[in-house]
């Protein structure tokens, strides 16, 4: 009987020192959802309404992206309940060690399969966190904001020639003046 009860208790052990977590970072376009990392809505004045959090869960196979979009997606509909438009103070929380980061990450928790083997298959193993505050801005200067990050995504806000390998070594003066007739700050 003491045999089978230090087995057990060594299995217990085993599995414990195994148990940890990985944390995967992850891309979601902020833009897309009026989300900001920041404390500022894009720089444009806006109504603080109140705090609010979104998570998802997933097996082991859950792709880190799906369960960060999925987050993303619920604080903007979330944002959209509230009469927002807007989350400024996007925070991803850590799962394993509560940590928050303003960087869209995942944690999958790897206990799960040290300490019930199969457990690790359940939809509660990865898991994606995140927080932030809705804000009402005026709609108008949003969508221009969002228009224009998307232009200069694709490349119609401003197009930047490729300068040939020999005229590379332009001097720095022309460089500053055709900035300031770009009306650019140099």
């Amino acid at each position: 009987m003491n045999n089978r009860v230090s087995a057990a208790l060594a299995v217990l052990a085993g599995g414990g020192l195994l148990a940890g977590c990985t944390t995967t970072t992850s891309f979601t376009e902020y833009d897309e959802r009026a989300l900001y990392s920041t404390s500022t809505a894009g720089n444009i004045e806006y109504v603080e309404i109140g705090p609010v959090t979104a998570s998802a869960r997933g097996t082991v196979f859950a792709p880190c992206d799906r369960l960060v979009g999925e987050v993303a997606d619920d604080l903007a509909g979330q944002a959209a309940d509230h009469g927002g438009n807007a989350l400024i103070n996007v925070r991803w929380i850590n799962l394993d060690d509560g940590s928050h980061t303003p960087t869209p990450i995942c944690t999958t928790g790897w206990g799960w399969f040290a300490v019930f083997g199969v457990g690790g298959l359940a939809p509660w193993v990865k898991g994606a966190r995140a927080e932030g505050v809705v804000v009402y801005v005026d709609q108008e200067r949003l969508d221009d904001l969002t228009r224009r990050v998307s232009d200069s995504r694709s490349g119609r806000l401003r197009t930047v020639p490729v300068v040939p390998p020999e005229e590379e070594e332009a001097p720095e003066a022309d460089l500053e003046v055709e900035l300031e007739e770009d009306g650019a700050e140099g």
